[in-house]
């Protein structure tokens, strides 16, 4: 269990509890307020970001201490010109998978990386500096292409359950899906190959995709104005091409949820998705489906 601590003597630093033991203790690294942090499923591997700089540990505890072991830190640098000047925000999303390495897509601006996390103690661990306005190094994959821009800055992404497809949330009111062909890492480089397969962006009226959760392997659920509206999705196939086709648009009307992410998305159902429950940071659960109103 993890948690960033909030106050301006403890921004940056990351409580982590042992839930079985009770052990605890403070990861630190970060000198600015955390944007986010995703476990890996599975496995005790946290990544973190906030201020410009992303760290994965892998973690474990013994004897009632927890320690940790450093595999990758990225260091941003440079400016990008859409975000002002400031330093962009980094989002995280795992790709899930009984291999290794395991790949961890995170976002700086109008850029998408995917970036290999090293078994513990190996010697190949990642420290790097990124300059977001130049082509990505060779230990990094970027999407789209090197040297290419998102039309907007990245607001969430998500691996598909398969981790073959990624679906990226733009600040321009656009959906983004990629498909990942081929990712093998073939140090000290990345061999890999993606492609755009779809995008939805009328239905949105440019209005910022705030949150995108997959559902199922071709539904996916993203959240707009600050996720008090909701609109489902399913990813149609048809001999070779895709298509984005909006199934429910729905309006929340409920006080208090004003969450900018989505916390999780659960899929109920085998085929098409037909029914989901939504489950918010401060505990709200929403229902959808034919048995349920929204």
């Amino acid at each position: 269990l993890c948690y960033a601590l909030v106050g301006k003597s403890q921004q940056g630093l990351v409580r982590v509890i042992d839930r079985a033991s009770g052990a605890r203790t403070l990861l630190r690294g970060h000198k600015k307020p955390l944007s986010d942090l995703a476990f890996a499923s599975g496995r005790p591997l946290l990544a973190t970001s906030g201020g410009g700089e992303l760290y994965a540990r892998y973690l474990s505890e013994e004897g009632g201490n927890i320690s940790e072991e450093q595999c990758a830190h990225v260091c941003l640098r440079g400016r990008d010109a859409s975000t002002g000047g400031q330093t962009p925000s980094m989002r995280l999303a795992w790709r899930e998978s009984a291999l290794s390495p395991l790949w961890l897509a995170f976002s700086a601006g109008d850029r998408v990386y995917l970036l290999p996390a090293p078994l513990p103690g190996s010697s190949s661990g990642v420290d790097l500096e990124l300059d977001v306005d130049s082509a990505a190094p060779a230990e990094l994959h970027c999407v789209p292409r090197a040297g290419a821009a998102l039309s907007a800055d990245v607001k969430d992404l998500q691996f598909s359950p398969c981790g073959s497809l990624l679906a990226v949330a733009l600040g321009d009111g656009t959906l983004a899906v990629f498909r990942i062909n081929e990712l093998v890492l073939q140090e000290p480089s990345i061999k890999a190959d993606h492609n755009l397969i779809a995008t939805a962006r009328e239905e949105f009226g440019g209005t910022a995709v705030n949150s995108v959760r997959w559902v199922g392997p071709d539904g996916l659920i993203t959240g707009t104005h600050s996720n008090r509206c909701l609109q489902l999705w399913h990813l149609d196939s048809d001999e070779g091409t895709h298509s984005l086709v909006l199934k429910h648009d729905l309006d929340l009307d409920i006080e208090g949820v004003t969450d900018r992410f989505l916390l999780d998305a659960i899929h109920h159902g085998s085929e098409e998705v037909k029914s989901f429950t939504l489950i918010f940071h401060q505990g709200v659960a929403l229902r959808h489906g034919p048995e349920a109103d929204a």
